[in-house]
């Protein structure tokens, strides 16, 4: 180990407080760095884990595979693995309620299959040879067949066949009802041995007309152990799943199009959603997909999950959170740990002087403080990176606890070496920017700049005066914090940053928690409904019937049913502010038409509608919904505010004329209503487009209002984007009644939704869901269910998990900040906890003394009548010369008895030679007494004065004088100005167990110290808070010598300190001074 190091460990060793402080600072650092990568890392594998779980551990699905073409999959250098499945065909299920999903699809895998595939068991287990069967959990919530683990079922397994396009139809096509049948049928015997959950989007397409029961195949299971060849079995087709490589994603799309031969830019723009394709290159690419040698399906969650660079939208957002958070870490480590660095610096300034003067290079000094950044960071940096790790574990068990009801996945704890690996080197480049500063400033330092040793503590009087309002507020003790403050401002600025980026950080995060607490609350507060469902099926629902369904329900305070018809009416009478409205939002146009939706209530609701309203005979009309909320554009403020408005001038008995289009088969009851059932690929949202306008039939049908309202029933509060009319089923059927409006086709597309008011929103939820899934008249109608208050929770609980990150980051910069504070604060009171050897040191500074600590004198010599002191600086092992005019050596006193001969005589001495003596100062020959400085204690002239009165009370008077009850002794010290003493300091009178009142003052408020030009000095005095007594008191000014004395004799005299103070003294003196010492106890 070279110089420069032991030097720098001798350093961190000798300085042990702020070694350990600072490498605090490091370890809370890395490990808020280590949590950070290592949450992103979990999240990233909880995402990908739940992904493979969902449709599968595969990145593309190539359909319709030759068996001898498997090689070309198996040996492509861009695929890392693959597993393969076989399609047996399709059997017929009896019993089914789907009508859209009669069949069971069979397919066949191996073990691979089993493991990578979307194959989650959540009853029995896998099969294991061609006689095993699994079936889906949905063949009996979705199509009522009840089959069990154990159960043997018999399948006649074919092709599905269309009669009227005389071809096979494949496995995710929609059901055709009666225009297919099954073909080359076999019958196959299975024993089943497990229930697995609905396979994903990637094995069973929502709209496939099969149940997916997946068997055992041996002959996959040999081609993959080599027992058997492909070509054995070269016309077999094939599903492959592929996984590519690492490599291979970053070229995902050209890897494609190469395996399926269609052209490589084309298929890469068409799979690209920020670049739009023309017309010519969208047919083109539709031509080559049917002529593509595969089928294909991109499981592009799970690609953009694992293929990290480059970044697409689905993590961008996550990373660059985290990109941002990683970079306030280490820009408020760096502002801290730096100045743990630079009080290092600042201490050592002498040594980096001396070291440049026998000559050490800048490089070598920047190096040996780089070193010192290098041995915290060894110690600091693991420890920081384990204890992130373990934050990490904790948090992910805190983020499963609060999501458990919300989250679709359970977050999983995962380390990657990657990930800590960064984090590690963030860390070591915190530590980097963090010693640079520091390094280069040391390596600037001159030996005259080591020296003088002003360059950081810089005292000039102008800049020391003391703000009046300082004295004021704090008293003394503010002054000479102001002073300390003023001496060194970097180092002070430094700890009033972290307390202000702590501060400002809190804040911040507090205020946008309560906001979005807040805007949560606010946002459910207006929904007057607690359970909305939509309700999807083919056919034409029957309201009343589902509004018994939810009534009958216990916990149901209210509730309604709606069926939606969407009409447009052509310029309809606006009023005057709603017309202007309307025309400004569709471009000033004259001839404005409007979406009215006719909304068809069940009967009692719309009783409830009618009679809210004040309507009467409302049986066969509408009621019309007349006034809306808006946000409109105000052009002073330039701002969108809340206006409402009415919206049209018809009243009761009015007639609105309603169009809308059908079409062919409007009128057959099968295509009414496309749903969202397994089957239903259709939007049933009620948009239609231009061309389906112009290819349809128009119709119009006049309604009569029987009332308008600004009173909305149940869920439709709020809805200010379309008008709404509300009738009732009756009343809507009679606009269609013999053949009215020369017309007898109805319109279609209808979407039905309810609203419910439960007392229970949970409760009541569970026990729709149950009736609705046990219930076989509902097998054909989905009942898709928000229960308003768990998303409101969910939000709640969503805020709340960011909240603890947040306030974790908080506390633990916080932790970082703190680490900066000690360093500066402990400094600093390591000077203040020897308050007046600091006020004295001060004063002295500015005549021009100059400290020099930790230095062990080797040698004084006299040479050509020049004096030259040798001495060792204890903190950096540097021998130091300097030269002195003269040289004052203060050795202290030793008691002078070794040639005395006490030992003979029976009298003992303590280990520095001084006479034992008791408080009567008998030795411990009793009839020998000691006096004066040979029995140690304090070495003063009227110390022994008082000894010899206490010999002389034993010899001649009444004994009752000893040093037990003398009384405080003062003292001074004849410095410019006077220092003196007496009694407890403050740190003594608490160690005592007194409870202390403090009294302080500056010596500049004193009219005498003004006339003597002295300013610098202070006085203080320690009180017991209980009785008043004085127990102690210092004072560095003018006269301190004469004053003590007063102080000295009231503490004999057992007074009250408020004696001092309500005492008259002479004016100007510096006793008066006393008053105003002792009134800062007021």
């Amino acid at each position: 180990m070279n110089l420069m190091k032991k030097l720098t460990l001798k350093n961190l060793k000798l300085n042990r407080k702020r070694t350990i402080v600072t490498i605090v600072g490091i370890i809370l650092a890395t490990a808020l760095l280590s949590a950070l990568v290592t949450l992103v890392s979990s999240f990233q594998y909880s995402m990908i884990e739940y992904q493979k779980q969902k449709d599968g551990d595969f990145h593309v699905k190539f359909s319709g595979v030759k068996m001898s073409e498997l090689s070309e999959f198996k040996n492509n250098r861009n695929i890392e693995s693959t597993f393969e499945t076989m399609g047996m065909g399709f059997a017929k299920l009896d019993g089914c309620k789907n009508e859209d999903k009669p069949y069971a699809y069979v397919m066949a895998t191996d073990e691979a299959g089993f493991e990578k595939g979307c194959f989650n068991l959540i009853e029995g287990r896998m099969a294991k040879n061609e006689d095993e069967i699994v079936i889906p959990r949905h063949l009996r919530t979705n199509g009522r067949i009840d089959i069990k683990v154990g159960d043997e079922i018999t399948l006649d397994i074919g092709k599905r066949y269309d009669s009227s396009t005389e071809s096979v139809i494949w496995e995710n096509i929609a059901y055709e009802h009666e225009a297919e049948t099954l073909t080359d049928t076999v019958t196959k015997h299975y024993k089943v041995v497990g229930i697995m959950e609905r396979p994903g989007y990637g094995m069973e397409d929502y709209s496939a007309a099969g149940y997916t029961f997946v068997t055992y195949s041996d002959e996959l299971a040999a081609i993959d152990n080599g027992t058997k060849s492909e070509e054995s079995e070269a016309d077999t087709t094939l599903t492959v799943y592929s996984r590519y490589t690492q490599k291979a994603l970053r070229n995902k799309d050209a890897v494609t199009a190469d395996i399926i031969g269609v052209d490589e830019k084309l298929f890469e723009k068409a799979n690209n959603s920020s670049v739009e394709m023309s017309a010519e290159e969208s047919d083109r690419y539709f031509k080559e997909m049917e002529n593509a040698k595969y089928d294909i399906y991109i499981n592009r969650f799970l690609i953009s999950y694992e293929c990290v660079f480059p970044i697409d939208g689905t993590f961008k957002a996550l990373f660059t959170v985290a990109t941002v958070v990683a970079l306030i870490i280490i820009l408020t480590s760096v502002y801290c740990i730096k100045n743990s660095f630079n009080i290092s610096i600042t201490e050592k300034i002498r040594q980096y002087g001396m070291l440049a003067s026998v000559g050490a290079t800048r490089r070598q000094i920047k190096s040996s403080v780089k070193t010192e950044a290098a041995m915290l960071g060894v110690v600091g940096i693991p420890v920081g990176t384990m204890s992130g790790i373990l934050a990490s574990l904790v948090l992910v068990k805190v983020v499963n606890v609060l999501s458990a009801s919300w989250l679709n996945f359970a977050l999983s704890f995962h380390t990657s070496l990657s990930a800590l690996i960064l984090a590690v080197i963030l860390s070591i480049a915190t530590i980097y920017f963090s010693a640079t500063g520091s390094a280069r400033r040391a390596a600037k330092v001159t030996p005259l700049e080591a020296i003088r040793n002003t360059k950081e503590i810089k005292i000039k009087s102008a800049k020391l005066k003391t703000p009046a309002i300082i004295g004021r507020i704090w008293g003394i003790g503010g002054v000479i914090s102001y002073k300390n403050i003023k001496r060194n401002k970097k180092k002070y600025r430094t700890t009033v940053t972290s307390i202000v980026i702590c501060s400002v950080t809190f804040i911040v995060i507090s205020y946008f928690m309560s906001m979005a607490f807040s805007v949560v609350g606010m946002s459910y507060a207006s929904a007057d409904y607690n359970i909305g469902i939509n309700i999807s099926c083919k056919k034409d629902v029957d309201i009343e019937k589902v509004s018994e369904l939810l009534s009958g329900i216990e916990g149901a305070k209210d509730y309604l049913v709606g069926a939606d018809y969407y009409f447009d009416v052509d310029k309809p009478e606006y009023t005057k502010e709603y017309g202007e409205y309307c025309r400004q939002l569709y471009d000033d146009s004259e001839d404005v038409s409007q979406m009215f939706l006719i909304t068809v209530l069940n009967d009692k609701s719309y009783d409830k509608c009618a009679s809210d309203a004040g309507i009467k005979n409302a049986a066969t009309g509408a009621i019309l919904l007349n006034k809306c909320t808006f946000d409109v554009y105000n052009e002073k403020s330039s701002k969108y505010i809340k206006k409402e408005m009415e919206l049209y001038k018809y009243k009761a008995g009015d007639t609105i004329r309603c169009g809308y289009n059908v079409y062919e088969d409007a009128s057959s009851d099968d295509n009414a209503v496309e749903g969202d059932t397994e089957s239903s690929t259709e939007d049933n949202s009620g948009y239609v487009d231009e061309e389906t306008i112009n290819n349809g039939v128009r119709k119009t049908v006049d309604v009569n209002i029987a009332g308008v309202t600004d009173k909305a029933p149940i869920g439709y509060k709020g809805c200010s984007n379309t008008t709404h009319l509300f009738m009732n089923q009756k009343g809507f059927e009679s606009l269609w009644a013999d053949g009215k409006s020369d017309n007898e086709l109805k319109p279609g597309n209808a979407t039905y939704s309810a609203y419910v008011v439960a007392e229970n929103a949970d409760e009541y939820q569970d026990t729709l869901e149950k009736e609705t899934e046990e219930n076989p008249e509902y097998s054909q109608i989905s009942f898709y269910v928000s229960n308003m208050d768990k998303q409101m929770r969910d939000e709640k609980s969503l805020f709340t998990l960011l909240g603890v990150f947040a306030y974790g980051l908080i506390v633990v910069i916080a932790l970082i900040g703190i680490t900066n504070i000690i360093n500066t604060l402990s400094t600093g009171m390591e000077l203040r906890s020897r308050e007046f050897a600091n006020v004295i040191q001060t004063r002295l500074e500015e005549l021009g003394v100059r400290f020099i600590f930790n230095a062990q004198v080797n040698e004084i010599t006299d040479e050509n009548e020049l004096t030259t002191v040798s001495y060792l600086e204890r903190s950096s092992g540097m021998s130091v010369k300097i030269p002195a005019d003269a040289v004052l050596v203060a050795t202290g006193r030793k008691a002078s008895t070794a040639s005395l001969n006490l030992e003979a005589a029976g009298v003992a001495v303590n280990e520095r030679g001084e006479i034992i003596v008791n408080e009567l100062l008998q030795t411990t020959v009793p009839h020998i007494w000691a006096l004066g400085d040979v029995k140690g204690g304090l070495q003063f002239t009227y110390i022994s004065l008082d000894d010899f009165r206490i010999i002389k009370e034993q010899l001649f008077g009444q004994n009752d004088r000893t040093t037990a009850n003398r009384p405080p002794v003062a003292y001074s010290v004849f410095l410019d100005p006077t220092f003196a003493r007496v009694g407890l300091s403050e740190a003594e009178a608490l160690l005592s167990g007194h409870k202390i009142k403090v009294a302080k003052i500056a010596e500049a408020a004193s009219p005498r110290a003004r006339l003597f030009g002295s300013t610098s000095g202070y006085l203080k005095a320690i009180v017991d808070a209980e009785s008043n007594k004085i127990l102690g008191a210092a004072f560095f000014c003018s006269e301190a010598s004469e004053i003590i004395n007063i102080v000295q004799l009231a503490m004999k005299a057992n007074l009250d300190y408020t004696v001092l103070w309500d005492n008259i003294y002479t004016h100007p003196s510096m006793s008066e001074f006393l008053n105003d010492l002792f009134s800062t106890l007021d």
